[in-house]
């Protein structure tokens, strides 16, 4: 059975929709106000997901944590 989590549909649709935008940031000015909305593709988002489990990974290995193990945070 061929199931779908939530990275599995973060690579796809980085696949299919690369330069669509996944989400805005808002970029503020000086006063708090909304300057200009900066757009974030799917594929720049898969990235980054990829990027920072990367450096996740690093970190727990070495401090010893083994692959698969849980962490929590509170």
């Amino acid at each position: 059975m061929n199931y779908k989590t939530h990275l599995t549909v973060l690579e796809q649709s980085a696949a299919l929709y690369s330069s669509a935008s996944a989400f805005r940031l808002p970029r503020l000015s000086s006063d708090g106000s909304v300057d200009e909305w900066l757009s974030i593709s799917y594929r720049q988002f898969h990235l980054d997901v990829e990027r920072f489990a990367r450096h996740w990974h690093s970190v727990f290995s070495a401090r010893g944590l083994r692959p698969r193990s849980i962490v929590g945070l509170w």
